[in-house]
């Protein structure tokens, strides 16, 4: 996996992507507010094509736990033991480093209606989306 495209010290080497698509409030189906047990929130959309998904913001190193695949620009990909590690060191420590908070954005799409009412079994086999490093003052 090559992790230059989310170090901190390596600038990005393909075009910026665009703004993210941002879901009208009725797409919203369930929200799990932020959690400091679990650090992480929860929140589940309906997709135009149909389907769920279930976005999951957090401590990194919490939400890397609960994510079996992660996104690659050739796509998803599994997510190693190695991989893990490699984002351990590379890049959650490069920030934390920083002075920086990190928090994983991490999705799961579903095809049908799940229980929503708890979002502990919502929240596994994640595909990792990105890594960010905040300045908190």
């Amino acid at each position: 996996m090559d992790l230059r495209a989310i170090s901190p010290h390596t600038p990005p080497h393909h075009p910026p992507a665009p703004p993210p698509y941002i879901p009208p409030r009725r797409c919203v189906n369930q929200q799990f507010k932020f959690d400091h047990r679990k650090k992480r929130m929860v929140t589940v959309i309906r997709l135009e094509s149909g389907g769920y998904r279930v976005l999951v913001k957090g401590a990194a190193e919490i939400i890397l736990n609960l994510c079996s695949t992660v996104e690659t620009a050739d796509g998803v990909a599994p997510l190693t033991a190695d991989d893990r590690k490699n984002i351990d060191n590379d890049v959650i420590m490069q920030f934390a480093g920083l002075a920086l908070r990190v928090l994983c954005l991490a999705y799961r799409d579903f095809d049908t209606e799940q229980s929503w009412t708890d979002d502990t079994p919502l929240a596994k086999d994640l595909t990792m989306s990105c890594l960010v490093g905040i300045q908190v003052s």
